[in-house]
């Protein structure tokens, strides 16, 4: 039996690990259609609560570039600090926002209390991590790109 993808694990393929994201979908799917829904509703709403980090993340590549090209390798760092502990704060006010509202947003997308559930767990569960390790796991990476 072929392996169910969906948009996003697919875009996500192409531009990363293939195998990565074909063993996620294959493990996701053995779980059923319910877990297969909660996951890519999750996957959305995370998505996009995600995109002031990959602002942030942009920003940090290109202000890097233009002090590490000025030689201001403390102005680079200070920066980079700065940006990270900013995308930081800023993930937590958006977790603190979507935390409370969790199920009411899920159940914009379904109107299974099942996957509601699960779906609204997961984000409620990234809301706690989020804002300590994705901005230090993404935004420094991006910021040695720049330098």
């Amino acid at each position: 039996m072929a392996p169910l993808y969906c948009k996003e694990s697919q875009q996500q393929q192409q531009s990363g690990n293939p195998e990565l994201y074909r063993d996620h979908q294959i493990f996701i799917v053995g779980m059923g259609t319910t877990a297969l829904a909660a996951n890519y509703i999750a996957s959305s709403v995370l998505g996009i609560i995600n995109i002031p980090g990959t602002a942030f993340s942009i920003a940090a590549i290109t202000m890097v570039v233009q002090y590490m090209g000025k030689g201001a390798v403390e102005e680079a760092k200070s920066t980079m600090m700065y940006l990270t502990r900013l995308a930081s704060v800023c993930l937590l006010a958006l977790n603190i926002i979507i935390f409370p509202f969790a199920r009411l947003i899920v159940s914009a997308f379904n109107n299974s209390s099942d996957v509601i559930d699960i779906a609204s767990q997961l984000i409620r569960t990234a809301a706690f991590v989020m804002p300590v390790f994705w901005a230090a796991s993404f935004l420094l990476p991006a910021g040695l790109k720049g330098a």
